[in-house]
């Protein structure tokens, strides 16, 4: 009789065992790192001239940024590289300009003017940070002045 308890019991436990294990692989219980619906997103709005542009006029560089709440904190334009006529490096990830969201908004879009002063080929990216302190960087485009 004792021995009939033990094997009902062993029986119970492998099914309820069993059950919690199916339970739990159904459930997905690992989080990935950064969910796509929780990642910031920034991208340039403008594209690259076709033509060379000349020195000293003022470039208006427009960015969108994308985060969930808490919303996005502010996007710097970095000149990621400048090169002389001679092809000269002068410049390399410089920060040329920051600018805040005016409140906690999930949606940014920013005009940074930019002004070349010298002859050369620019290298320009924006990089969009949220309030979290998570970044994302645009596509770089690339530029003559002369």
């Amino acid at each position: 009789m004792k021995d009939k308890i033990n094997v009902r019991r062993r029986l119970w436990m492998i099914l309820m065992l069993l059950w919690i294990v199916s339970f739990t692989a159904a459930c997905d219980f690992t989080a990935p790192d950064e969910a796509e619906g929780d990642a910031i997103h920034t991208w340039l709005l403008v594209r690259a001239p076709d033509t060379p542009l000349p020195v000293g006029r003022p470039i208006t560089v427009k960015s969108r940024s994308e985060a969930p709440l808490p919303g996005i904190s502010h996007t710097e334009l970095y000149l990621v590289e400048f090169r002389t006529p001679d092809n000269a490096l002068v410049f390399s990830n410089v920060l040329v300009r920051a600018d805040a969201a005016p409140f906690a908004q999930t949606v940014f879009t920013a005009d940074q003017v930019f002004t070349p002063t010298a002859a050369g080929h620019y290298v320009i990216k924006v990089v969009g940070y949220d309030r979290v302190g998570r970044s994302d960087e645009s596509e770089y485009i690339g530029f003559s002045v002369e």
